[in-house]
């Protein structure tokens, strides 16, 4: 039988210690900890699971009695039966592939409830206040993806992955039309894209699954403008590179900037989008 390769998703597991109870094990980016019962967080451990091994986390803690501890990698931060319960806490996603992914996590803090979602680096909870951690919750998930397909003179529709290239090189086979849409996107993140077609002129931003350009009319595109929208969209960037019929690959292009030429008869033969974290 072949062997399963089947994606596993992205997530967090480890432990917290709990004044009065111990250590207590945890997977799958649930919440640790308790809410309400007086069981002050003196420590935890995370890992990741499901991610490639160019990414890890990295992670401080500020206690009571003691003030902020040094930011490590993995292992067991604070204390155990020392009284000296966690106030607060910042997780950073690091390594060459973190920007393939998004952290957010919360707490919640004895006298106040549950804190506000915080993303990668922020400081979540207080300082100099007395009021100790109960519980953390810790997710990561994949950055939103580009998917959608292009249309080639002479060959058809092709379909477009996220940060791969769709198309030819100096095979002579414009590049006519684009769609493109979001997977894995978050409700307040759309994207949205322009261009520029012989014998047409600019067009105007058109919306996800919506068509820019045309099939087999010899308009090829020769210029292309994306970017995202949506309250989410500061979080991200869209990133884009083009090949230009007798020039070559562009430099990558980002949030609206136009990738390719003007009045040059120079049409685009193929294009790769990918999004990224800021």
């Amino acid at each position: 039988m072949a062997a399963s390769h089947e994606h596993k998703a992205p997530s967090v597991r480890g432990s917290v210690h709990m004044a009065g109870v111990g250590d207590i094990g945890f997977s799958g980016s649930s919440f640790a900890g308790s809410k309400g019962h007086s069981h002050a967080l003196e420590g935890f451990e995370l890992a990741l699971e499901g991610v490639p091994s160019d990414v890890h986390l990295e992670y401080m803690v500020h206690a009571a009695n003691v003030g902020d501890m040094a930011r490590q990698r993995g292992g067991y931060i604070g204390s155990k039966g020392q009284s000296r319960p966690i106030e607060g806490f910042a997780i950073w996603l690091c390594g060459s592939g973190a920007s393939r992914y998004e952290l957010t996590y919360t707490a919640h803090l004895a006298g106040v409830g549950d804190t506000a979602i915080h993303h990668d680096g922020e400081f979540c909870g207080s300082r100099g206040q007395s009021r100790q951690l109960e519980g953390i919750h810790v997710q990561i998930r994949e950055v939103p993806k580009v998917v959608g397909s292009i249309h080639l003179s002479g060959v058809g529709d092709l379909p477009l992955s996220d940060n791969v290239y769709a198309g030819t090189r100096g095979q002579s086979r414009a590049l006519e039309a684009i769609t493109l849409s979001i997977a894995g996107s978050p409700s307040d993140l759309a994207i949205e894209y322009s261009g520029h077609a012989a014998n047409v002129g600019d067009i105007a931003y058109v919306g996800a699954n919506s068509m820019l350009g045309s099939k087999g009319q010899s308009r090829d595109l020769q210029g292309v403008s994306i970017r995202l929208t949506g309250a989410a969209s500061s979080r991200y960037s869209v990133q884009y590179m083009v090949h230009i019929a007798r020039q070559g690959d562009s430099a990558w292009h980002a949030d609206g900037a136009y990738a390719g030429t003007r009045g040059e008869s120079k049409a685009l033969e193929g294009i790769a989008v990918r999004i990224v974290k800021k």
